[in-house]
């Protein structure tokens, strides 16, 4: 989809938020302390998708509590939800950015492995 598709993104069964409300910017320039980690998996739980993917490293640090971050398919779990990281699609991270991880999650999507 384009970006002035986005209205489109729920008829895909896709939807987009974030873990830091009321901010934005670089990484760098966001605050994460108080991000709404807790608040985004009650939703993971409650609305059980099958898949949730970080868009970029920083936030699925914060929300897995951990620094090490690899991209693709995570080994936990949030319910029966699986979680994912993609590289980040913003300009300045252009120069680490990668379709592969992207491809994988499409075909996690579809219902392939």
């Amino acid at each position: 989809l384009k970006p002035e598709e986005c209205a489109l993104l729920l008829g895909h069964g896709i939807g987009l938020t974030d873990i830091v409300k009321g901010q934005a910017g670089m990484d760098r320039d966001v605050t994460f302390r108080g991000a709404g980690v807790a608040e985004f998996r009650s939703r993971i739980l409650r609305y059980r998708p099958g898949i949730v993917c970080f868009n970029g490293k920083r936030a699925a640090r914060e929300f897995l509590g951990r620094e090490t971050i690899e991209f693709g398919l995570q080994p936990e779990r949030v319910g029966d939800t699986r979680l994912s990281v993609a590289p980040s699609t913003s300009g300045a991270a252009s120069r680490w950015w990668s379709i592969e991880p992207w491809r994988e999650l499409a075909r996690l999507v579809k219902g392939g492995h």
